[in-house]
């Protein structure tokens, strides 16, 4: 009987202090006095939250958005073509194919103005590949399994439709004479230590950090930048966070009805 009265008593306990953690963790984010209670979400969000690669594939709806997710599990439609490509006027490796001199319009001003501020320091970037149509990628995708093995083609080449390449707001750069191109050494480069450095000061980002393939579905790519603004730029650098990451924080915001 004794026994049995002391275990309720801990249960008690047990419940009352959980409950006690609870309203105190409320309070550090509502309270009034809090003048910062959304930086205590991104924080909460940063150390607690860990992206699940989901195991199907669906097929993108917006793909307009310029916050648009495109990875292995996010698919964009056979049919898209951004609505608004236009022709870039930089150099580029291979200027014998127009089609990767498109880039949705929404991110030139950006891109060039990042060429502009390479070239003031002394860096000569040049385009390597942009916009990638859906039958490009397929007729790629195909190339490096008849060339190469399925296996050596899903480590460099992306399934048709999953390139954010499609989505006209990526580009692959290099540095004006082509050295280690599409290659891991670039990030050693100059050019490659430039645009890690520089690049979120004109809303890009570097898509495929190094250590994020679980996230990111890619390898680390130091030479593919993405445009997504100035404002989500500075953010995601200042959180370590992927595109995937940022956009899981929007829906966190969202579903809680919280305003950053």
């Amino acid at each position: 009987m004794v026994r049995s009265r002391w275990g309720c008593f801990v249960l008690i306990v047990v419940f009352v202090a959980a409950a006690l953690i609870t309203l105190l963790a409320w309070l550090t984010v509502h309270h009034p006095a809090n003048t910062k209670p959304v930086l205590s979400v991104r924080q909460n969000v940063q150390l607690a939250w860990h992206y699940v690669a989901p195991h199907s594939v669906r097929e993108v709806t917006d793909p307009t958005n310029v916050l648009v997710l495109v990875n292995p599990w996010n698919r964009l439609p056979a049919s898209y073509v951004p609505p608004d490509l236009v022709r870039l006027s930089i150099p580029y490796l291979n200027p014998g194919d127009p089609e990767n001199h498109l880039m949705r319009k929404v991110a030139v001003p950006a891109l060039m103005a990042l060429i502009e501020a390479a070239k003031h320091d002394g860096i000569y970037l040049a385009g390597v590949s942009a916009f990638r149509s859906y039958a490009t990628q397929d007729w790629l995708y195909h190339y490096y399994i008849r060339t190469q093995g399925l296996k050596v083609a899903q480590q460099y080449s992306a399934k048709p439709g999953t390139s954010e390449h499609q989505t006209g707001l990526a580009i692959d750069l290099s540095g004006s004479t082509g050295q280690y191109a599409a290659e891991p050494q670039f990030a050693q480069t100059p050019e490659g230590k430039w645009l890690a450095k520089h690049v979120t000061q004109f809303g890009f980002i570097i898509r495929y950090p190094q250590g994020m393939k679980k996230i990111t579905g890619y390898a680390y790519e130091a030479w593919h930048i993405r445009y997504v603004g100035k404002k989500v730029a500075t953010f995601m650098m200042r959180h370590h966070f992927t595109l995937e990451q940022y956009v899981q924080y929007e829906q966190f915001l969202k579903v809680h009805h919280i305003t950053p």
